[in-house]
């Protein structure tokens, strides 16, 4: 139960030991006198200062009887710079005795070689950490690392007993739990004992925290100068999915030593797990990841990132070669091995994957097995490859069932399947030894809401579940959609499944999110994995805001070329492809994203085919991954118009049969992608149908990237042209005066010197020069004739002069046809002038760009009916319950258009069950029959009986009751 999960008061009887220790009064610094030289070697250390660092601890080290200290920080200067190779050399030398090591360096040696040699080489640290608890056996450091080599070795029941011994030796070490690196031992052990079910699932407190709070006195102990100490609790941070507080920590240890490489690589990938950090995070990840590798060029972490990013992109050999580079350093992480499976996986070379595969299965342990399976699952999860992750992750769990995470993907796989049942069970398992995985949490319970208030039943090609108030109003609707759906889109695409779709409908917004991807927002209102599909109800959104039946349509699609690809289609295809099935789903589904194109052809910003992919999993821009469906969708439009509708089908073919871009598009189109390209650019400029866009400058990087132009190209107009009106657009108002009259110099008849110099008369209150400046600027073809058009417009309308301001937005309208912006601003003046029949006939074009505008479609409707065009009444009011089915009105209205055009009898008959749903006091009931009546519709003499009372629910940020706080809430105990 959820009560269960939360884990408030749990008895148990280990960690009392450790909990008792951990949470004693923290102790203050040793007041010993430092040495000189080792001080500034520290402080030069932990500013970053290796290169200085470096130089006096060797210095130190070729004296006789050098301290002890100066090995440990001359160990953490070479593994800061990357010197992995030499460190172990020389390390293995001293810890044999050799150049002149006493017997106390040889086993400090003898440690650090231990540490490391965990992660690059298991079986050749285990020789070394005995050798040295022979000597020290409550050396905390030696226990934590062994306990890491037991636990990955899946040996359990050793590494219980060395945790316990772990925990006895602190306890009863008043120094140790003083000591910086002593706490920060046993923050590492606390961390491995949740992969301990036996310990973790008894606990008294989680693990999590009792780690959390060593740190936070080892940073203490240590003056809070070094900076390792958060980089390590900030990855503890990151791994419980606290993004903030993890990069709060990373920034705190940067300002501290701006050259840490580990803090880098660290801070680059809490930015590329940030669901909510916007297009600029891509840039800023990538800037950390180079800074990481500037000063270690075979960092592991930032290695890895290059390669997931590039997995990512489909650039499967690229990103390969990145983890093989990280395997170079940490030939055993499970992650880089998984990165590799994946990418040979994903570019279809199945043979050496097989291969590497049974090489993994016989030379790595039952546990490194698992977390490699489990990653895995994730990497082809990510690339649509949804039942191969679930098979990962079934063998991630068969490999070791006694390792917690496993368990958590393989619930998160289940319930991409659509296999609610199997993924409870799961994920119970996994929260149970870990109760702060988030996404965990967050998926549980969501399940318990749905097994409290959802219902499910089964149509002909679906098995539907939704939330049981909107039963009555929307399943109608929904039953329909989905089989006229699925009808044309199966035949279409020659897709037959043998199971039914799975589809889940929820009437909250954090609730669908949690759904889609286990935490509490994203900007999305239907997903689809494998062939589960997942959509927002009309009631997460503001009544009207959400075109629910055509993003069903769009989901619908994807399942279809997922199938009929192999579920090797790459993203920007899939989802150009549903964008391009809406258009055929109903004519009434446009979109006006015209603007947009004509935004990005004006920036350069429409990618080719080989880069499309990367716009999806790291966009550069704002509005990039919006862009990349349009310009998708786009794609297809050319490619049925130019080659036929089969080439879409003989592209996911293709891409079944794991043909990479340019054979693939050769055998279709019979060009290189980059003469398709070209063709393609100059199609959409044509359809556009607008000559002259300019794109509004918006950001101070452009600006300044114009004014260096202008500067090298000091007598280009152009240049000068485009700076100064990127400076009006910023408002550099002295700045565009300067250029224009440099312009002016130039060519005293240029346009854009006219353009200029009206907005910046605009700007300071000047209407009769600006209306005369633009009108000359557009006389003489200035480069944004429409933006002129516009800026007259609101001079006149600030002018009181509304019949010259509409004309002036016609000619931008002439110029812009199917700006959605222009004509609602036409529509708007002609009922201000009293000419509505002339605002009415823009009000159909603007209609058909707006797919979710159901008060305008109403409106329509009642206007076409009131007039007896009865045909175009039906026409506009159909669409409104797909938009928003809550409409009361809407439904006695389609009622009677259906039957005065002959719609069908069960279309008819669902119109008035709704209705008898929705309206409270009869009153449009009543009125619909009798209208019927007089027509003689055979369903007005059958009494229509709700067959449940409808509670529409408002959209609601967060549930109430007993689940408070919602399913999308972080666990009861802040970590």
């Amino acid at each position: 139960s959820a009560g269960r999960r939360r884990r408030g008061g749990r008895a148990g009887l280990v960690a009392v030991l450790l909990v008792g220790a951990v949470f004693a009064t923290p102790a203050t610094l040793a007041a010993d006198e430092p040495d000189p030289l080792l001080a500034e070697a520290r402080e030069a250390l932990e500013t970053g200062a290796y290169r200085e660092a470096a130089r006096g601890l060797e210095a130190l080290l070729a004296e006789p009887g050098p301290p002890l200290e100066a090995l440990d920080l001359w160990v953490r200067v070479q593994r800061a710079r990357g010197r992995i190779r030499s460190l172990r050399e020389q390390l293995t030398a001293w810890a044999r005795g050799e150049d002149g090591a006493s017997p106390a360096f040889a086993t400090e040696a003898a440690l650090a070689l231990g540490e490391l040699l965990v992660d690059l080489d298991p079986p050749a640290a285990l020789p070394w950490l005995d050798k040295v608890l022979a000597k020290r056996p409550d050396d905390l450091r030696a226990r934590a690392a062994r306990l890491a080599w037991l636990v990955w070795a899946g040996r359990r029941e050793q590494a219980r007993a060395e945790w316990l011994r772990a925990v006895e030796a602190f306890s009863r070490d008043a120094a140790a739990q003083r000591d910086p690196a002593s706490l920060r031992a046993m923050a590492r052990i606390a961390q491995l004992a949740e992969l301990l079910p036996s310990l973790a699932e008894r606990a008294r407190r989680p693990f999590a925290e009792q780690a959390r709070e060593l740190y936070q006195r080892a940073w203490e102990a240590s003056g809070r100068r070094d900076p390792s100490i958060l980089v390590e609790w900030a990855a503890l941070y990151l791994r419980k999915w606290d993004l903030p507080e993890a990069r709060r920590l990373l920034r705190k240890a940067l300002e501290r030593d701006p050259r840490r490489a580990e803090a880098h690589a660290l801070l680059a990938e809490s930015l590329l797990e940030d669901l909510y950090g916007g297009a600029e995070r891509y840039d800023e990840a990538r800037r950390e990841i180079a800074l990481a590798l500037a000063t270690d060029p075979g960092l592991p972490r930032a290695l890895l990132l290059e390669g997931e990013l590039r997995l990512g992109d489909g650039l499967y050999d690229e990103a390969r070669q990145r983890f093989e580079r990280a395997l170079e350093r940490a030939p055993r992480s499970p992650r880089a091995l998984a990165g590799k499976l994946a990418a040979l996986v994903l570019a279809g070379k199945s043979a050496q994957a097989r291969a590497l595969r049974a090489e993994l299965d016989r030379s790595l342990s039952s546990t490194r097995r698992a977390e490699l399976l489990r990653r895995l699952a994730a990497a082809l999860d990510s690339r649509f490859r949804y039942r191969e992750a679930y098979d990962a992750a079934r063998a991630a769990v068969a490999a070791d069932a006694l390792y917690p995470p496993a368990w958590g993907r393989l619930g998160l796989s289940a319930l991409r399947t659509g296999d609610l049942e199997a993924a409870r069970t799961f994920l119970d398992k996994a929260h149970a030894a870990d109760p702060y995985d988030l996404f965990v949490f967050n998926a549980l319970e969501l399940l318990d809401l749905v097994q409290r208030e959802f219902v499910s039943f089964e149509t002909e090609h679906f098995r539907i579940r939704m939330h049981r108030d909107e039963l009555p109003w929307l399943r109608p609707y929904l039953e329909t959609e989905c089989e006229r759906a699925w009808g044309e889109l199966s035949r279409r695409w020659g897709v037959t499944l043998d199971t039914r779709i799975a589809l889940e409908v929820y009437p909250n917004l954090q609730d669908f999110s949690v759904r889609a991807v286990g935490h509490r927002f994203i900007p999305a209102s239907g997903v689809t994995f494998w062939r589960t599909v997942i959509l927002a109800s009309p009631a997460a959104f503001p009544p009207g805001a959400h075109g629910w039946a055509q993003v069903l349509w769009h989901e619908l699609a994807h399942v279809a070329s997922l199938e009929r690809s192999g579920y090797r289609v790459p993203r920007w295809f899939t989802e150009g492809l549903s964008v391009y099935e809406e258009s055929l789903g109903d004519p009434r589904w446009g979109r006006a994203w015209d603007a947009m194109l004509l935004d990005a052809i004006a920036r350069d910003r429409i990618m080719p085919l080989a880069e499309l992919d990367a716009g999806f999993s790291r966009p550069r821009f704002p509005g990039q991954v919006m862009l990349g469906y349009y310009q998708g969708g786009m794609i297809c439009h050319y490619v049925a118009q130019r080659f036929g509708q089969q080439a879409l089908g003989a592209l996911l073919d293709g891409y079944r049969e794991g043909l990479a871009l340019e054979p693939l598009c050769e055998r279709v189109f019979g060009e290189p992608s980059r003469s398709f390209d070209r063709k393609f650019l100059a199609w959409l400029r044509k359809r556009l149908g607008v000559e002259r866009y300019r794109a509004r400058c918006d950001d101070a990087s452009e600006l300044a990237r114009l004014r260096r132009r202008a500067r090298r190209h000091r007598r280009d107009p152009a240049a000068l042209a485009r700076y100064g009106l990127a400076c009006c657009d910023m408002g550099r108002w002295a700045d565009a005066e300067i250029v224009a009259g440099r312009l002016e110099a130039l060519d005293p008849m240029h346009p854009d010197a006219r353009l200029i110099e009206g907005r910046i008369a605009a700007h300071r209150e000047h209407p009769k020069r600006a209306l005369q400046l633009l009108a000359e600027a557009i006389a003489l073809g200035c480069s944004d004739p429409i933006g002129a058009h516009r800026q007259r417009a609101r001079l006149l309308l600030g002018l009181e002069k509304p019949a010259e301001a509409l004309r002036e937005l016609e000619a931008a309208n002439r110029l812009f046809p199917r700006s959605l912006e222009l004509l609602q601003q036409r529509a708007q003046l002609y009922e201000q002038l009293g000419k509505p029949e002339q605002a009415r006939a823009l009000e159909a074009e603007i209609a058909r760009l707006q797919p979710d505008a159901f008060p305008l479609w109403m409106r329509l409707g009642k206007r076409a009916a009131e007039a007896g065009d009865w045909k175009q009444a039906r026409y506009w009011l159909e669409q409104v319950p797909r938009v928003e089915p809550r409409a009361l009105e809407a439904h006695a209205w389609l009622a009677e258009a259906l039957a005065r055009t002959g719609g069908p009898q069960r279309a008819i008959a669902r119109e008035l069950e709704v209705l008898a749903v929705l309206d409270k006091d009869g009153k449009w009931l009543a009125r619909t029959r009798r209208r019927l009546a007089e027509l003689k519709a055979p369903d007005a003499s059958r009494p229509v009986t709700p067959t449940a009372t409808a509670r529409p629910r408002p959209p609601e940020p967060e549930r109430g009751g007993p689940r408070a706080p919602s399913a999308t809430a972080v666990p009861r105990r802040r970590f």
